[in-house]
């Protein structure tokens, strides 16, 4: 089990560091790499200062109604992508290695349709069924619920772009 994981670091040092042949690809991923680790670090430190003010603006009791409210419109947005994100990557690279434009674009088309589609029933269903289990509870928590169900096809269709992107090797792009 060392042996593999010796092996695996000393492939990963010869492709980051390069035995002379790999300069093109060494740089790519370079790139993507510093790219991406900036955006998280940027994108976390942004997340802990609006979370922060939100909290001090809002207060502890409407804070986590909203949060509540979020919380599920991202959960939502997981099924709705209907596993269009692993697929995207995958045959938008393949596409784009053929250079198949055609197969490519009705690819696109179909997965943002489907997307959208699936991520709109999703959250129908999640007020319809809001309205059931919370017709007790007070009318604050409900109509933020309500707010925060348009966000579904939102969030899911960004997968969707963040996944084409990737595919087509813009990763740092995509994550943005």
């Amino acid at each position: 089990m060392l042996t593999v994981a010796r092996k695996s670091i000393l492939n990963l040092g010869i492709l980051l560091a390069g035995d002379g042949q790999s300069n093109a690809l060494r740089h790519r991923l370079l790139a993507g790499l510093s790219g991406l680790l900036g955006l998280r670090v940027l994108f976390s430190a942004l997340t802990f200062a609006s979370t922060l003010l939100l909290a001090r603006i809002l207060g502890s009791d409407r804070f986590g109604v909203y949060a509540y409210a979020m919380a599920w419109a991202t959960l939502l947005a997981i099924p709705a992508l209907l596993g269009a994100d692993q697929l995207l990557m995958r045959e938008v690279a393949a596409n784009l290695a053929r250079e198949d434009w055609g197969l490519l674009r009705g690819i696109l088309r179909r997965a943002n349709t489907a997307v959208f589609l699936a991520s709109l029933a999703l959250a129908l269903a999640a007020a319809a069924g809001s309205w059931v289990v919370f017709g007790h509870t007070p009318a604050r928590m409900t109509d933020t619920f309500w707010m925060a169900l348009p966000f579904v096809p939102l969030i899911a269709l960004t997968r969707v772009r963040q996944a084409t992107m990737q595919g087509l090797h813009r990763v740092t792009l995509g994550a943005m």
